[in-house]
């Protein structure tokens, strides 16, 4: 967690970020310009200019420590303003470490990649690949499911999923995406009408990364980032 004034300048940070980023104290990292914390220098004047337009950002990016080694974070920063005069009082940003998830994702879409020209191929590695995803699936930092194509359906599910919806696993098979989520989304649709359009643009090919409220068995709802990749199945 850290905190600038108004003209950006740093102000605290807490020992989570010092850890972060190696560094013993905030007077040390105060007199360093920040662009040095960055993978892509440049990148903080961009960001800078979207906390001024937009009031806030949030975008997964590279850091350098002071060691010089480095890591993905995602970094988010909002404007604090002043109630009477509307003019921004400070700015209130956090940083999480996002390294194991984006390996743990880029070893996913290999695998996946493996998977779907091992099946054109026919090969017979087709089961100690699945297997590999199954043991990249359990270990994996998220929640992840695999929906049946026509029913939208549950139809696995590793440990993280279970305990994201407050619900054993096999509670959790067979049912459908809105039954772990609110009626409506936040945009207003209906969060079957919507579940069922996001899933088939899924299986046309076509990305489908979007923000979804889902709701835990105790009634506790969670903002989430979905991302929908289609897999292959037999033939």
């Amino acid at each position: 967690v850290y905190r600038t004034d108004p003209a950006h300048h740093l102000v605290y940070v807490n020992r989570a970020y010092l850890q972060m980023f190696r560094y013993g104290s905030v007077e040390e990292l105060q007199v360093l310009p920040r662009e040095k914390l960055y993978g892509e220098p440049r990148t903080r004047q961009r960001l800078l200019v979207r906390l001024s337009e937009e009031g806030r950002f949030s975008e997964e990016l590279e850091f350098v420590r002071k060691d010089g080694t480095r890591f993905w974070g995602l970094i988010s920063s909002v404007a604090i303003r002043e109630p009477a005069s509307g003019k921004t009082a400070f700015h209130v940003g956090t940083i999480m470490d996002v390294t194991g998830r984006r390996e743990a994702e880029t070893s996913i879409y290999q695998l996946n990649a493996n998977l779907e020209r091992r099946v054109t191929e026919g090969t017979a590695e087709l089961t100690q690949s699945e297997a590999r995803l199954r043991t990249l699936i359990d270990n994996a930092p998220e929640a992840i499911v695999v929906l049946d194509a026509e029913t939208g359906r549950f139809l696995s599910c590793n440990e993280n999923a279970s305990r994201l919806f407050g619900l054993r696993q096999d509670e959790l098979l067979n049912k459908h995406p809105a039954e772990v989520s609110p009626p409506t989304q936040p945009d207003g649709r209906p969060s079957l009408e919507a579940a069922k359009e996001y899933i088939a643009r899924a299986m046309s090919g076509r990305p489908a990364v979007f923000e979804w409220t889902h709701s835990r068995a105790d009634g506790r709802l969670i903002p989430c980032e979905v991302r929908l990749v289609r897999l292959p199945g037999e033939g």
